[in-house]
C-alpha cells in the first residue's frame, strides 16, 4: 500500500474541528447524550485516522467544498459519477448546476425509502423520499430504483474512457462492500472514490481492509466525516 502525500505535518486539534463544524456533523445521526458522545468519540479517531495516514491532509468544512476540490482535482474534460445511496439527491443537483460542463452522465443507485435496516440511531427508512427519486431535470441524470446489489452490475463499466467519480452514501458495510467488489477491476488511473461516512465504523472498515490495501492512492482530501482519494494503479505485487 503507498500513497503520495507532502511532508510530514503537524496534529490538528481535533476539538477545535469539532467544536467549529463538528456540531451539525454529531446532531445529523441522534440527539441523545449517548450518541453525541459516540459520534464525537468516532470523529476525533476518524481524524487521528486520517492524520496518521496523510500528515499533510487538507481539510475542509463543507462537503460542497471538498467536491469543489475534486472536480478541480480531476484533469480529464468529462466525468462520468456513480453515486451510491442519494436519498434526496443534494450532491447530483449541487454538482450538476457547478460543475455543468465536466460532467458527461450521472447514475444514481437507491431505493428511495430510506435506510433498509437502521444506522447509528437512525431507525429503518430514515431519508425517505416515498420511493420517488428526486426530480432533476437533466437528460444526463439515470436513476436505478432497488437495492444495488440488484442494479449494479459490471455492464456499467465495460466500456468508455471517461474519468469515473464512485460516491459511496450507502452507510451500511454489506451493500458498500458490494459495490466496491463490483468496481475495483474496472478502475483506471485518475478515478476518484468519495466516501461520505468514512468516520462511521462501516465505511472505515471498507477503507481500511479493502480499499487501500488493494492499490495506490493519491489522497485529495476529507471533511471531518468523509474522505476523497485518487486511485493511481495497482500495487507493485498486485
Amino acid at each position: 500500500m503507498r500513497f503520495k502525500s507532502g511532508s510530514e505535518g503537524k496534529v490538528k486539534l481535533f476539538f477545535l474541528t469539532i467544536l467549529i463544524q463538528g456540531f451539525s456533523e454529531l446532531a445529523r445521526f441522534g440527539k441523545s447524550k449517548s450518541s453525541f458522545w459516540k459520534n464525537l468519540s468516532d470523529i476525533v479517531s476518524y481524524r487521528c485516522y486520517i492524520e496518521s495516514l496523510f500528515p499533510s491532509e487538507k481539510l475542509k468544512w463543507r462537503r460542497e467544498s471538498l467536491f469543489n476540490l475534486i472536480f478541480k482535482s480531476i484533469t480529464s474534460k468529462e466525468v462520468c459519477v456513480y453515486e451510491y445511496g442519494l436519498a434526496h439527491g443534494f450532491l447530483a443537483a449541487y454538482s450538476l448546476a457547478k460543475f455543468d460542463k465536466q460532467i458527461h452522465c450521472w447514475n444514481g443507485f437507491d431505493t428511495f425509502t430510506g435506510l433498509p435496516e437502521p444506522w447509528r440511531e437512525l431507525p429503518e427508512n430514515y431519508f425517505d423520499n416515498g420511493g420517488v427519486p428526486p426530480y432533476i431535470p437533466d437528460s444526463r441524470v439515470i436513476w436505478h430504483k432497488g437495492l444495488v446489489q440488484e442494479t449494479l452490475n459490471d455492464r456499467f463499466f465495460l466500456n468508455g474512457t471517461r474519468t469515473r467519480f464512485h460516491i459511496f452514501d450507502l452507510d451500511l458495510f454489506e451493500p458498500s462492500l458490494f459495490v466496491w467488489e463490483t468496481i475495483r477491476e474496472f478502475l483506471r488511473a485518475g478515478d476518484v472514490l468519495y466516501f461520505d461516512e468514512a468516520f462511521d465504523e462501516a465505511e472505515r472498515r471498507l477503507i481500511h481492509k479493502y480499499v487501500l490495501p488493494f492499490g495506490k492512492f493519491r489522497y485529495l482530501g476529507s471533511t471531518i466525516t468523509s474522505l476523497a482519494i485518487e486511485y493511481l494503479g495497482k500495487c507493485d505485487n498486485g
